[in-house]
């Protein structure tokens, strides 16, 4: 059997990091279709629906609605264990200190240059498309300042989809003495010789009453202060993730029943659409919420971990192409709003077919980001910002 232990780096964690990275632009381009999230440009057919959802859209685009929900129900889920599984190498290769001096460059630099530098951009033309803003974009910018969007009234200061940053940082401080602890002689011996499946249920023995009694109550803020349900519930996947990769039994696990792990993932994932669309109740603390939510979380841990294991099983190789989009990754990530953003509000005032529409604002936007990464990367002060490799490190083997 291999062990983790014994590998430096594990190729399908990459590969699902970039799976997950990349769909974000077809993800967020569906809601401008939808109206059924939130986004910074919504096709005029949607704008009312956004607004007040007891609207309905003027655009019936199901399979949009679908792909997002579903993706919506595991795939940041997914992030945060690879984020997991990523942490456990990382700190087997530094010392605590250089591991905390890493993560600020990583996660809280690119944070604070992204939301002076790339979400303004994105405010601006939400303010356009929803609240009839006319002025230039200089005009705009002391407004992204006037007060965190959704507390203060007319408020547009925000990380955006940047969350991930902040999160991340925090649980990785909260959870670094756990880590260093489990990196000692016993625990990490404890940790490598479990092999029950019932160790395999335990992160969701614990999601699950955690889900059950914030999410009613606290739907997701991604505020980091005031967002219980989201804080617990990817601290946990996290957590998860670096667990996985100290238990090598587990993981291998993972990767031979990883077809009825996603399996079971999709039967409550079916069961929680069924409760949703079958049954009339409001969103609270009932129980049709309670019920829709534990499916959805069940769900959500299963398809991550049959997912996981699939990955696992086909995708742990080194090839170029991977090592070349892993590194992209991480800019593709901050960058990706922006040419989603300014090309779908051009967009949506065409005569076109929304999907065909929907179709060109994805092809055009993976272009756009892709230049923008190689612009931004090759200029040193930039790539430090944003915490990007240079383009020699697409040729170093790892």
């Amino acid at each position: 059997m291999d062990s983790l232990n014994k590998v430096k780096r594990l190729y399908f964690a990459d590969a699902l990091r970039v799976a997950v990275i990349l769909s974000l632009i077809p993800f967020h381009t569906s809601i401008t279709y939808t109206g059924n999230g939130d986004v910074y440009v919504y096709d005029p057919a949607v704008v009312a629906h956004y607004l007040d959802r007891s609207v309905e859209a003027g655009i019936n685009a199901i399979p949009l609605d679908l792909f997002v929900d579903l993706l919506d129900n595991f795939f940041m889920p997914l992030l945060f264990l690879i984020s997991g599984i990523a942490t456990f190498f990382s700190l087997a290769q530094r010392t605590p200190s250089h591991f905390i001096i890493e993560r600020l460059n990583k996660l809280l630099i690119p944070l604070g240059a992204g939301m002076l530098l790339v979400i303004p951009l994105m405010s601006y033309i939400r303010n356009i498309n929803l609240h009839g803003f006319n002025g230039s974009f200089f005009a705009f910018y002391p407004l992204f300042f006037n007060g965190l969007r959704g507390s203060v009234p007319g408020g547009n200061l925000e990380w955006a989809h940047l969350w991930f940053l902040a999160y991340l940082f925090t649980f990785t401080m909260l959870a670094l003495p756990l880590f260093l602890t489990l990196k000692r002689d016993e625990p990490q011996k404890f940790l490598a010789r479990i092999s029950r499946d019932s160790y395999l249920l335990l992160p969701l023995a614990l999601m699950l009453p955690l889900e059950c009694l914030f999410r009613p109550g606290w739907p997701g803020f991604l505020n980091l202060y005031n967002d219980w349900a989201n804080f617990s519930f990817f601290l946990l996947f996290f957590i998860s993730g670096y667990l996985l990769a100290a238990s090598p039994h587990l993981f291998v696990k993972l990767k031979t029943r990883w077809v009825a792990l996603v399996a079971t993932g999709l039967f409550f994932y079916a069961a929680k659409l069924a409760l949703w669309n079958l049954f009339s109740f409001a969103y609270g603390y009932n129980m049709g919420t309670i019920a829709a939510i534990a499916c959805r979380t069940i769900a959500a841990y299963f398809l991550v971990t049959g997912i996981a294991g699939c990955a696992y099983r086909y995708l742990n190789r080194e090839s170029p192409s991977l090592r070349y989009l892993n590194n992209a990754s991480f800019g593709v990530y901050i960058f990706h709003l922006i040419p989603v953003t300014v090309i779908g509000y051009f967009l949506i005032s065409l005569q076109l077919h929304y999907y065909l529409k929907f179709a060109l604002t994805v092809l055009i936007s993976f272009l756009v980001v892709f230049a923008i990464y190689e612009i931004v990367r090759r200029v040193p002060g930039l790539r430090f910002l944003f915490g990007l490799k240079g383009p020699g490190y697409d040729k170093i083997p790892r």
